[in-house]
Parts: C-alpha cells; structure tokens; sequence
C-alpha cells in the first residue's frame, strides 16, 4: 500500500513540474507516467538489492540517457565564428 502511495505521489510530482517547466498539457499525463513508471522500478530495486544497488542503478540510468549524449555533442559540434 505504501509503495502504492509512493508512486502516485511521484505521478503528481512530476505533472506538477512539467507544468512549472511549461509542457504542453497534452503531455503532462505522459509525464507523470514515466515518472511514476520510475519511481516504482527505484523501488522494486531498492527492496530486492538494497540501498547502494538502488542508487547506483539509479545513477547509472541518469548517465546514460540519449538526451544527454545528443545535447554535449551538437554543442560540441557547434560552428559559431
């Protein structure tokens, strides 16, 4: 029940900050899912490895997001005189 809670908590986290952030209402229930879709997965690993391989997956999954990778190389790749 607790986790229930958790993870619909996250869902209302993260729509509420895609509104701040100014996400087009039609992506906000999107949002919240992802959000709450990783929170809940945080959580199952959190119970079945613990603390430090919770948080180093967690860690692990930030690093390598493709948003990431796309934005450091077309600014490196960037030709302004």
């Amino acid at each position: 029940m607790v986790m229930l809670i958790q993870v619909a908590a996250a869902f209302m986290a993260i729509a509420a900050f895609s509104v701040a952030m100014e996400v087009p209402k039609e992506y906000l229930p999107y949002c919240g899912c992802i959000g709450a879709a990783g929170w809940f997965v945080y959580l199952i690993v959190l119970q079945l490895m613990g603390m430090i391989a919770a948080n180093v997956f967690a860690t692990a999954i930030f690093c390598s997001t493709p948003w990431k990778r796309q934005r450091t190389s077309s600014r490196m790749r960037s030709t302004r005189p």
